[in-house]
């Protein structure tokens, strides 16, 4: 739960999600090499969960992290409802109320019909999830992760970028598309968006480079 400002608890939630992703720069390429071509986002995921384990730099920012995480979600009766699956959730504590939350996307993927950009998907069915609060619900900040195939990062953040522009209204954005630093290998840039309730949520977004040939 959190109790105080809101502004000191963004900036805790903004100081975890960079030390996190500058470990994970170092564990992915490990996890696209034991893959293999063309591996699902879940698959990324679930085996980069194990490998957390055996970072002694996770172990020290994470008291545990889990794969498929289902937030309480209540309904009328108040009685507790799933509410959505997270891919991937980081907790400090013991607290399961305040966690570090990333969806998870592929892009820039080959198929057997042809290259499939998939930023609409990206959007649609990951981003706009933090703005209705079906994830992070009552957080202020959320990651999203950008499993770049093709490894062409810049053009998979201007093809996401458009698809947010587009959709500004339906995605209540407030503030953004907006550069962050870059860590490690990988391009990132946030967006504000405003919530149903008036809260406002900031979601950093990852791009990760996830050709096997790079991580070799």
């Amino acid at each position: 739960m959190i109790i105080g400002s809101g502004a000191a608890w963004l900036s805790e939630f903004k100081g975890f999600d960079e030390r996190f992703i500058e470990r994970l720069c170092h564990i992915l390429p490990t996890t696209i090499e034991k893959l293999g071509e063309n591996p699902e986002e879940d698959e990324i995921t679930h085996d980069l969960r194990h490998r957390f384990g055996s970072d002694p730099g996770m172990r020290r920012l994470f008291h545990f992290w889990e794969t498929q995480f289902e937030p309480a979600g209540l309904s009328t009766s108040g009685a507790y409802t799933r509410d959505g699956r997270i891919d991937l959730v980081l907790f400090w504590n013991q607290d399961q109320t305040c966690y570090l939350a990333y969806e998870a996307k592929r892009l820039s993927v080959v198929m057997p019909s042809g290259f499939q950009a998939l930023s609409g998907k990206y959007v649609t069915e990951g981003l706009s999830r933090y703005v209705t609060d079906k994830y992070s619900e009552g957080l202020p900040f959320g990651g999203m992760l950008g499993y770049v195939l093709d490894d062409d990062l810049s053009s998979a953040a201007e093809r996401i970028i458009k698809v947010v522009q587009s959709k500004s209204s339906e995605l209540s954005l407030k503030e953004g598309p907006e550069d962050l630093p870059v860590i490690g290998t990988a391009l990132r840039f946030r967006t504000q968006h405003v919530r149903q309730n008036g809260a406002e949520i900031d979601v950093a977004h990852s791009l990760l480079r996830c050709c096997k040939k790079a991580s070799e």
